[in-house]
C-alpha cells in the first residue's frame, strides 16, 4: 500500500498543484496539504490503531489507511519540492537546493526520526519485549508533530510567495 500510494502521489500531485497555481495561489499550499496528510498518517499509526481492539477489523483498516496515506504523501512531496524550489529560488540554484533537501535534510531526518527516535522509545521499555502502538506510538506522535510544523512552514511560504504566483499565473 505504501508503494502504491507513493506511485499515485508522484503521478497525481502535479495536477492538483498546477490547478492551485492556475487559481493564482502558491504551489506551497499543495506542499502544506501533503505535510498535513503525512501528519494524519502518523497520527493514524500512533492513535487510531492503538485505540482499537488489537487484531480487529477496525485496527486493520486504520493501519491500512495510514499506510496508504503515508505513501501518497511521501510520493507527492518530492516532485512538489523540486518544482517549488525551482519557482521560488530559480532554476540556476535548483541543484544546490535540491541536494540540500534530498541529501542533508533527508539523511538527518532519516537518522533522527527514522532510527534514533523509535530506538529511544524502544529502549525505554527497559529491555522488555516491546511490540505495537505501546512501543512505537510515541515515535509516530512526535513524527506527526514534526509534519504539522512542516505544514505550518509550507503555509508561511505560501503566504509569503503570493506575489510570485500571481505573476506566474
Amino acid at each position: 500500500l505504501v508503494s502504491l500510494g507513493n506511485m499515485l502521489g508522484r503521478l497525481l500531485c502535479m495536477n492538483a498543484a498546477d490547478a492551485i497555481v492556475a487559481a493564482r495561489l502558491s504551489r506551497a499550499w499543495a506542499l502544506g496539504a501533503t505535510c498535513a496528510l503525512m501528519a494524519a498518517a502518523h497520527a493514524g499509526f500512533a492513535l487510531g490503531a492503538s485505540a482499537c481492539a488489537p487484531g480487529g477489523a477496525v485496527q486493520e483498516a486504520a493501519l491500512l489507511a495510514s499506510a496508504a496515506a503515508a505513501g501518497l504523501a511521501f510520493g507527492a512531496y518530492w516532485p512538489l519540492l523540486v518544482v517549488l524550489d525551482s519557482e521560488l529560488f530559480g532554476s540556476a540554484h535548483l541543484r544546490v537546493n535540491y541536494m540540500f533537501h534530498a541529501g542533508v535534510c533527508a539523511a538527518l531526518g532519516g537518522i533522527g526520526v527514522g532510527y534514533a527516535l523509535p530506538a529511544r522509545f524502544y529502549h525505554a521499555s527497559h529491555g522488555h519485549t516491546c511490540v505495537g502502538p505501546r512501543c512505537f506510538g510515541p515515535a509516530h506522535a512526535v513524527a506527526a508533530g514534526l509534519c504539522v510544523a512542516g505544514a505550518a512552514a509550507a503555509c508561511t511560504i505560501a503566504l509569503r510567495s503570493r506575489e510570485l504566483y500571481a505573476r506566474i499565473a
